[in-house]
């Protein structure tokens, strides 16, 4: 998802895909024991986000299932297994929407290699039996930084919405 500053990105995301999915894992949750699907929203970029996602999903966790929300996985900490551990525990599948990915840019331009977020996203977004899905939104003016990925994710532009600016209707 991407457009100029301003358009509502966020607030599209929030109030509109985040809320609707949150209802509907609270209603699989309620009837058949699971929430079929756990929205998790990142947007904190200016720490290390493979400390901080995990504490999103559990956060995110926590909307839905409240206070039978169970204790965090073991993992080594690689962001595929952290993601692989929670999507088995609740039998769901995970939507990591990573808002103002600009902002990854702005603090981890230069992070490559082993143990970075950037080699983490590659290997989880590579694993076609990780019952996980991304989603990035991102500012127009920063969307071409995304080529960074290009030759480790091959279908990186392959699904796409661009969003312009909201109005009441």
């Amino acid at each position: 998802v991407y457009g100029a500053s301003g358009v509502g990105k966020t607030s599209v995301l929030k109030a509109g895909v985040v809320h609707h999915l949150r209802r509907i894992a609270r209603k699989s949750w309620q009837e058949k024991g699971n929430p079929k699907v756990v929205v998790v929203e990142f947007a904190s970029w200016a720490g290390d986000p493979l400390t901080a996602i995990p504490a999103a999903i559990e956060s995110s966790v926590r909307a839905i299932l409240d206070d039978a929300t169970p204790p965090p996985p073991v993992s080594s900490g690689h962001l595929d297994e952290v993601l692989h551990a929670w999507a088995k525990r609740l039998d769901c599948v995970l939507l990591v929407i990573l808002d103002q990915f600009d902002e990854y840019f702005l603090y981890h331009a230069h992070d490559r290699g082993g143990g970075t977020f950037a080699a983490d996203l590659i290997r989880a977004v590579k694993q076609q039996d990780l019952r996980a899905n991304f989603l990035i939104s991102i500012r127009e003016d920063s969307y071409t930084k995304l080529d960074v990925f290009k030759d480790e994710i091959k279908n990186l532009y392959g699904n796409y919405l661009r969003i312009e600016h909201l109005d009441r209707a």
